[in-house]
């Protein structure tokens, strides 16, 4: 056998291979038997409260850096004092 006849066959085996795997993918990609859930959370909340927790929550995050600067600045003595 040829290398070139051996390249070609190596070619054509690797040519047919994603054929066959985008059918599989196409079957099991059905627009059919969806469940669409109601509740995307799971659990049960309060629109206000997790909107105030969740606020709470990302400003303590976003707060927590500068107040750490201010206090390491403070502590060395490089700025002024905190009031």
């Amino acid at each position: 056998m040829s290398a070139l006849l051996r390249s070609s066959a190596n070619l054509l085996r690797t040519s047919v291979a994603p054929q066959a795997s985008q059918a599989a993918t196409k079957r099991f990609a059905s627009t059919q038997n969806r469940v669409y859930y109601e509740h995307t959370f799971p659990f049960d909340y309060s629109k206000r409260s997790f909107a105030l927790k969740y606020a709470l929550f990302c400003t303590t995050g976003f707060s927590i850096p500068f107040i750490a600067a201010t206090y390491q600045i403070w502590k060395s003595g490089a700025g002024a004092a905190p009031q």
